[in-house]
Formats: structure tokens, C-alpha cells, sequence
């Protein structure tokens, strides 16, 4: 009976490594295709990002933090709050100055507010170019 039972037991244990060792192979074939999906998504973000690269939009984080930059800023922001006549989305444009060029962007009411902000910025001095991104709300 010993003869038996101990080449049965090894070969039990033997079945058993082998389904353990399977499983790993699975696991680890899983892992890997799931890392190569991740980095074909980043590979795909990275082609995104990069392609918006080419055409940068200044955000409030980019400001310039000269003097004169922040003036201007200033001066743009304190016109526009200024004038009652402004809806509320109006006032939270993003006004953002870079070596005398002012980007505004964001959404206002109606083409009048687009063009009077636009307006306000170009009457600053100091102002090279204003680039008018304001978008309409529909």
C-alpha cells in the first residue's frame, strides 16, 4: 500500500504545482496585456497633449509676473468689473497677460460683452495684441 499512496501523493502535488504555475502564467499574461493597453493609452494621451501643444492656450496659471504684465491684467479686470452693464459670466472671463499680448477667454452673454471686453483690453496701455477667444453662450 505504501508503494501506492506515496507516488500518488507526489503525483497529486505535482498536479497541483502545475495548475498553480499555470495560473500564474495567466495572471501574468493578463498583467502584461493590461500594461500594454495602459501604454497605448498613454502613448495616446502623450500624441494629444502634444498636438494641443502646437497651439497653446494661456490659462490664468500661465500670467506673466512682471509688473507691467500684472498691470495690465489689472487694469483689464478692474474696467470690466466696472461696467454694470456686465452679466456675471462676463466678470469671470479669464483675462490673461503674457509679454503684452491678452488672451481673454471663456463665455459671456452675447457678442456686445465679447466686444466691449475685447474693447476695454485694447484701450490699456501697454497692450501689444489682444487675442479674443470669448465664446457666445448659446
Amino acid at each position: 500500500m505504501y508503494r501506492i499512496v506515496v507516488p500518488s501523493l507526489i503525483l497529486l502535488a505535482m498536479s497541483a504545482c502545475s495548475d498553480n504555475n499555470r495560473k500564474a502564467e495567466s495572471d501574468t499574461h493578463r498583467s502584461s496585456s493590461s500594461t500594454s493597453s495602459d501604454h497605448n493609452a498613454n502613448t495616446t494621451n502623450e500624441r494629444s497633449s502634444s498636438q494641443d501643444r502646437t497651439t497653446p492656450v494661456p490659462t490664468a496659471g500661465n500670467q506673466s509676473e512682471t509688473a507691467a504684465d500684472r498691470k495690465i491684467t489689472q487694469e483689464i479686470r478692474k474696467a470690466v468689473m466696472d461696467d454694470s452693464d456686465m452679466s456675471m459670466a462676463a466678470r469671470n472671463a479669464t483675462i490673461v497677460t503674457i509679454n503684452g499680448v491678452v488672451t481673454l477667454r471663456g463665455t459671456v452673454q452675447n457678442a456686445s460683452e465679447r466686444q466691449s471686453i475685447a474693447a476695454k483690453a485694447n484701450r490699456v496701455s501697454g497692450v501689444r495684441r489682444v487675442e479674443n477667444l470669448l465664446e457666445v453662450s448659446r
